[in-house]
Formats: structure tokens, sequence, C-alpha cells
């Protein structure tokens, strides 16, 4: 994702009131002061050059670096990879978002950092954030979140799922509070309507007031975020939501797309059905990433837990011996010509492929050290 029209987002908004956080001792495991024999190398590696990378802003490629690093803590018990994203998220807790097309990718390791520490500020923040997200982003028709471009006009992006779906998911289990769980589901049903093929895979954009997919890509990537984020969203999802059957299905045609084009390396290319693109390790990560887990939760077929055992083999044939992460492309936009695609660097280390590559080679799952809330009264 590329930060869009800049625009002050004012979070003056009262902190939630009225609960008080309990938590259970599944919440606070005992502290381990070494990794655990039997960890991964590649893990290890890939976490520590994380560390040595600058996370500085309130953003998604920092939010999914720092969640890569949580889920190394949970499976190491290595204190400095939950002090690093818990620095993080001190230096940068009172940042103001300033793109207009609002990106809180970031909100889901303030609110695993909250669930271990059961520090208010963390929640107060994301509580204040998703509040000024629901009340105040500019929607589309049909109640989606939209971006204007002052020279394309009114926009969706399949990015849009993962800056906002599965935070509002995981801020609705700490809180008890369904609106947020609510608004995660209608974002995914209303975009996967107008971005999702026949084929199951998903464009990269869409233009509510003309219906134009502008490019026509398949972009690998964005195919990542709509499998992770739905997933994710799946697992905080009751069990007897009506409208839990729809995003199933969502997921299974995206999945059924996806392994038509699967390479033999395991990876996908940068374009999904362009095979003289380039291939790219993140996209296929968070692919991997979100069938998996939704495999195990029994959310989709076994049969593609096949697709990401082949996934595990490519990405980490792709990590050096000094942990970076190779074949991730740089941050994009959506274009006008499918080409720009293949002209995207990749050839530099990008914290989100850092983050994937730990979210996905660590197993860790989605509902990690969430805290037992309670209202009061």
């Amino acid at each position: 994702m590329v930060a869009s029209i800049p625009l002050a987002l004012l979070l003056g908004l009262a902190p939630m009131v009225g609960t008080s956080t309990v938590f259970s001792s599944r919440t606070l495991p005992a502290t381990v002061s070494t990794p655990r024999l039997g960890i991964d190398p590649a893990i290890l590696k890939v976490a520590d050059r994380t560390m040595q990378m600058e996370l500085s802003e309130f953003n998604w490629g920092e939010g999914l670096a720092a969640y890569g690093l949580l889920a190394a803590w949970r499976v190491t018990g290595d204190e400095r990879y939950f002090d690093f994203a818990k620095d993080w998220l001190d230096r940068t807790l009172d940042e103001v978002p300033e793109d207009q097309y609002v990106d809180l990718t970031s909100g889901s390791p303030l609110l695993i950092v909250y669930g271990q520490t059961g520090k208010r500020e963390y929640l107060d923040q994301a509580v204040r954030l998703a509040d000024w997200l629901i009340e105040n982003h500019t929607r589309g028709p049909e109640g989606e979140f939209i971006g204007i471009d002052p020279e394309r006009g009114d926009f969706i992006i399949v990015d849009g799922l993962l800056a906002v779906c599965p935070f509002l998911a995981r801020l609705s289990s700490v809180t008890g509070d369904s609106t947020y769980i609510e608004e995660a589901v209608h974002q995914i049903t209303v975009y996967a309507e107008h971005l999702q093929h026949e084929s199951g895979l998903f464009y990269h954009a869409y233009q509510p007031s003309t219906g134009s997919h502008f490019d026509g890509a398949f972009w690998q990537r964005g195919n990542g975020w709509a499998a992770l984020s739905i997933a994710e969203v799946l697992s905080f999802l009751p069990s007897d939501h009506p409208e839990r059957g729809e995003l199933i299905e969502i997921l299974e045609g995206l999945a059924g797309g996806l392994a038509c084009y699967q390479d033999e390396s395991g990876l996908w290319h940068t374009v999904v059905d362009r095979p003289d693109f380039y291939l790219e390790t993140s996209g296929a990560l968070a692919i991997g990433y979100g069938t998996r887990n939704a495999v195990q939760e029994g959310h989709l077929s076994a049969e593609y837990m096949g697709m990401a055992s082949k996934i595990a083999g490519g990405a980490k044939a792709r990590v050096s011996e000094d942990g970076n992460v190779l074949d991730v492309s740089g941050g994009t936009w959506f274009y006008d010509d499918v080409e720009e695609y293949n002209r995207i660097p990749h050839d530099r280390i990008q914290l989100w492929g850092q983050g994937l590559y730990l979210l996905f080679a660590t197993r860790v799952p989605y509902a990690i050290y969430l805290p037992v809330v309670q209202k009061n009264g």
C-alpha cells in the first residue's frame, strides 16, 4: 500500500469507559529467557535481522514487522522481540494517521501488546482509531471505505481489507463490542462484490462511480491481503453469525483461483496470471498464512494445506544467511497499465516481507494474547 492524499485525522474522541479487564492465565504465559530448542533457525535469523531495521511510523509496513516479531516472541520466548515491537508502539502511540485512505494495520500489534501488558493507553488508542474510522471515514454508496484521488476520483483497493478488517475483528474480541466486527464483515462483503472476479481472484482496484477496475490486475500481494484478512476475521467471527457462510464462500473461491496459478517454486508471479512477470515472496506468505490458518480452523478444505506447504518451501529458499527475505516487491499502487507491476523493484529488504515471513513460519494462531474484558454493570 502507498499513502494517498494527506488529510489530518482528528482523534479527540473520549476513551472507552465502563469496562474492566481481567487477564486469564492463558493471556500471560511464563516468560522464558532463552529461545526454545527446536526453533527453525530461519525464524531467528529473520527476526534478528528485522530488529536491525527502522520502525518509524505507525504504518502498515511497520505494523506487519511488529506483528511478525510478536509471533516470533510467542514461539521463542525471546523478550527482545516483544520489547522491540512495544518500544515502537510507545514512540508512535499518539501519532495521527495522515492518509485520506486510512490504514490501521498497526492496530493488531497494538492490541496484542495491550493483551500482554494490560496498559490501558494501548486499548484507548485502539478504540479512538476504530471509532474515528467508523464515524468519519469517507464512504461509498454501499458504506464501503473509499479513497479519493484528485485525478482518478473515487476508488477502493484490496489493500483496504488488510488496513482495517483484522484490526476491527480483534478489537471486537477484546472489547466485546460487536460494532467493530460487524463493520469488518460489511467491508469484506462489499469489497468482494466489486473486486472478486468469477475466477475467485481479486482485482487490485475498483471505482464505484464508473465500475472500472483501472488496470485490471490480479495483483498477487493484494490477493494475499484478501486471504489473510478474511481468514483472520473468520477466526474471530461467532460460529452462528449469519454472514459466516458468505465469508467462507469468498475465501474458498479465492483459494481455488490461486491454486490454478501457483508456480512450481511455491510462489506466484507479482500479477497472478502473468507468468512473464517476476515471482514475488511477500504475497505468497500472506496467502499461505491465511489459507493454512483457515484450513486448521475448518474454514477451508484440507486440500489447500498442500498449497501452503509449497509456499513454505519456496519462501524458506528465499531467506538469506543474514536473515533477509528476498524477492519482495516495493510499495505498489494501482495503475492504468498492468505492465507497471513488473517494474516495481523487488531487490530491497522490506519490513512487510520480514513480518509476513515470521507470521507464516511461526504458525502462531490469530487469537494470541487476547485479554478477557468484562463490562461493569
